[in-house]
């Protein structure tokens, strides 16, 4: 898998999710986005895809793809 997926897009490991998932919800926020983004991840995954969790610094925007469809246009 390469590193960026688009100019300004790193992937974020699951791993790294997941840390930061825990921390929040260990200071009493169970509901926050890094928990958020692994359901989103758990979905593609229920439905047979590879979820690839991608983030922009500058924008601080955290997106959602799919390995399979990344680069296909779809209608």
């Amino acid at each position: 898998m390469m590193d960026q997926i688009e100019e300004g897009y790193v992937v974020i490991p699951e791993s790294v999710l997941k840390r930061s998932a825990k921390a929040l919800e260990e200071v009493g926020e169970p509901d926050n986005n890094f928990r958020n983004m692994l359901n989103i991840a758990e979905e593609y995954r229920k439905a047979e895809l590879t979820p690839v969790i991608a983030y922009n610094f500058d924008t601080g925007m955290m997106i959602c793809i799919v390995k399979e469809l990344y680069g296909k246009k779809l209608h």
